[in-house]
């Protein structure tokens, strides 16, 4: 019969079901909220009762200052991180120049210096510039 029934429906009756027992428990005081009126427990060992409570609220202060410090270390990280980032790209752009300029091949005061040091250069220099044509025109 409750597979009948719509969830919403079984939701009400299980609301219900636990109202009662929830009234049956509790003792004769009552509260107002929002003009529904609320029986208030009898508290038998509220010194008890009172140290749980301080006693979760300590664990879940100490699990959010837990999340705190690693939430601390998570942006240290990242802040060290994007630190060694701009450094890296700084030098780049410093050794960029250095880079491009070493790529070249050595123009005519020094390349005759250069190629008349050594016999076999002159002859690969020239073969290195006659296979570097032939890329560009292909």
């Amino acid at each position: 019969m409750n597979l009948m029934m719509s969830p919403t429906v079984r939701r009400r009756k299980r609301n219900q079901k636990m109202r009662k027992k929830m009234e049956e428990k509790l003792g004769k005081r009552k509260m107002v909220i929002d003009k529904t009126i609320i029986k208030m427990p009898r508290w038998k060992n509220s010194s008890k009762n009172t140290w749980n409570l301080r006693h979760q609220e300590q664990d879940i202060l100490k699990n959010l200052k837990g999340h705190k410090d690693e939430d601390l270390l998570k942006g240290q990280a990242v802040k060290n991180q994007k630190a060694l980032w701009d450094k890296a790209l700084e030098f780049r752009f410093l050794l960029q120049k250095a880079f491009s300029s070493s790529h070249r091949l050595p123009q005519e005061p020094v390349r005759s210096l250069f190629c008349d040091s050594h016999e076999g250069v002159n002859a690969a220099y020239s073969d290195l510039v006659d296979s570097s044509r032939e890329l560009w025109t292909h």
